[in-house]
């Protein structure tokens, strides 16, 4: 009997991943089942919920490992700035594209959102950047990340993650009809 290894559990939770964002690039999240990502991943149902609870698991620790990443690196920067924080986002959205094209639709980008808002909360908290921030603020906050964030994957990644850092501070200074102008 072959034994299981630390490479083994992260190369199939990578083919579940994968197997999942290729799936949801085709089809809407609610048609999947856990079968079907199985037989696509190459691993059987038994080795998916050993990792995964269900569907909407595997994309939950899946960005979550990545926002987590994201935000640690930005804390290693020398300037903690938001305009720098946002930047890095975008590089990190750009460089795992494939996983985020998959993973925003429109009934799965709540869960980016969420896990996106916890950590813009993190890091305003950890840099203490005005505490006085309200709910309402981080909820708009994460809102707009997530609809560039999607609007970038429809569009293929097309801009750069410049152009996208640019476009989501433009729209978080107060020039929401300037860049809504872009869309229309």
């Amino acid at each position: 009997m072959e034994r299981k290894t630390y490479k083994n559990v992260i190369e199939n939770k990578k083919c579940v991943t994968f197997a999942l964002a290729e799936i949801m690039a085709e089809k809407p999240f609610h048609e999947i089942s856990v079968t079907e990502v199985c037989k696509k991943a190459g691993v059987s149902k038994n080795t998916f919920y050993r990792h995964f609870e269900n569907l909407s698991d595997v994309i939950y620790q899946s960005i979550s490992e990545v926002n987590e990443k994201l935000v640690e690196e930005a804390f290693s920067f020398r300037s903690h700035q938001v305009d720098d924080f946002i930047i890095h986002v975008c590089n990190g959205w750009c460089e795992n594209r494939r996983l985020y094209k998959g993973f925003t639709q429109d009934e799965t980008i709540y869960i980016i959102r969420n896990m996106t808002r916890k950590d813009i909360i993190y890091f305003f908290e950890k840099n203490n950047i005005d505490q006085g921030k309200d709910d309402l603020f981080f909820e708009f906050f994460s809102a707009t990340f997530c609809i560039f964030l999607r609007r970038w994957c429809l569009h293929d990644f097309v801009q750069t993650p410049e152009e996208i850092s640019g476009r989501i501070k433009n729209y978080l200074s107060g020039n929401v009809f300037e860049e809504l102008e872009k869309y229309l």
